[in-house]
């Protein structure tokens, strides 16, 4: 078998003119633990830690059909196109820090603070950029976030009422960016494009109102931007543009009433909404005017009504009520637009047995 070279023992058959052939070996080794430490009967303190050491080697050969570029051999990913022998080495601790209070029997605060990371990595060279277009970088860095939080947690109106909470700020930093640009590369490559930030409060709830009738609700605010664009070669949205995929302001509610009929049987009746803002569908700037825009808004209804009893219950329902073609996700890969969308309007019956 022809193709057998000292970078890559692999063999492959005779007059192929594109392959990549690539072998990646990931190490990890990581420690992590935290303890709890009560002050007194209201303050207590978490304190976690993560030590981390990883090592990424990547080796191999590709070849696309390009002689002039890559040689007869192909292009070797250890030693050319601005590869090394030296494996990627990665280490550090991770901390995150708990204090809380309680501050009634049914009432606790909470602050927390933590840390986040996604780890780097090699990209494989597919391409010949230039200055304009942009040059893949062989390593792209860890992102990272930092993140502050407050919260509470409380059962109010003779823990008939369950309300929990909490407001947060997170710094995103070197956001890895996947990305298929043929001006660059004709392989996926991950950049370090953009620094970001997110300001949000959500809050849930579940409401007891009476013996038979219960309330469900969430919502969240997020207000998010970029911070820092343009140290990538990815071109991202504007500075100070919304993260993708991140409505402004989502929510669902939810009311449920039961009741017990003559032959004792127990019936429910239950409807529901769910709403999502419209929010970006990617960071990349061409993909999203190669998608119009922002993916809108949308919200869905649910309704059901059915009987249970013993181990076995029946239910009549009705999904997304007003038929709504909801744009949960809009794609614009090898430039072909695709949106993903929710079922439609579906009516049924269902009948269950439990052998619990």
């Amino acid at each position: 078998m022809d193709g057998v070279y000292a970078n890559n023992p692999n063999t492959r058959p005779p007059r192929i003119g594109f392959f990549n052939d690539i072998t990646r070996i990931e190490e990890q080794v990581a420690v992590f633990g935290e303890f709890t430490y009560d002050f007194t009967e209201k303050w207590a303190a978490t304190i976690g830690l993560r030590w981390y050491d990883m090592e990424s080697d990547f080796y191999g050969q590709s070849s696309f059909a390009s002689k002039g570029t890559d040689g007869d051999a192909g292009r070797d990913y250890n030693s050319t196109a601005g590869h090394t022998d030296e494996p990627l080495q990665q280490d550090d601790v991770i901390p995150k820090l708990t204090v809380s209070y309680q501050y009634s029997p049914s009432t606790l605060f909470f602050a927390t603070y933590s840390e986040g990371f996604r780890p780097g990595g090699f990209n494989r060279a597919g391409g010949q950029g230039t200055e304009e277009t942009g040059v893949v970088n062989t390593v792209y860095e860890s992102d990272e976030v930092v993140n502050y939080e407050f919260g509470w947690k409380s059962l109010l109106l003779d823990n008939s009422l369950r309300w929990n909470g909490n407001a947060y700020f997170v710094e995103w930093n070197d956001m890895q960016i996947t990305r298929l640009d043929t001006d660059i590369s004709i392989l996926t490559f991950v950049d370090n494009a953009a620094d970001s930030e997110i300001r949000g409060l959500e809050t849930d709830f579940t409401w007891r109102m009476t013996d038979n009738f219960t309330l469900h609700g969430a919502l969240s605010y997020n207000d998010t931007e970029l911070t820092r664009t343009g140290q990538g070669i990815v071109r991202t949205l504007p500075l100070g543009s919304e993260l993708p995929l991140t409505p402004k302001v989502q929510g669902n509610l939810r009311a449920r009433y039961t009741w017990t009929l003559e032959n004792q049987w127990d019936a429910f009746a239950q409807v529901g909404w769910i709403y999502a803002g419209d929010t970006y569908p990617s960071l990349v700037a061409a993909e999203v005017e190669q998608a119009g825009g922002k993916q809108d808004s949308y919200n869905i209804g649910n309704a059901s009504i059915g009987v249970m009893k013993d181990q076995w219950s029946a239910k009549l329902y009705i999904k997304n009520i007003t038929d709504e073609r909801a744009e949960l996700y809009t794609n614009t890969q090898d430039d072909i637009l695709r949106t993903t969308t929710n079922r439609p309007r579906s009516i049924g019956l269902s009948v269950s047995y439990s052998f619990y």
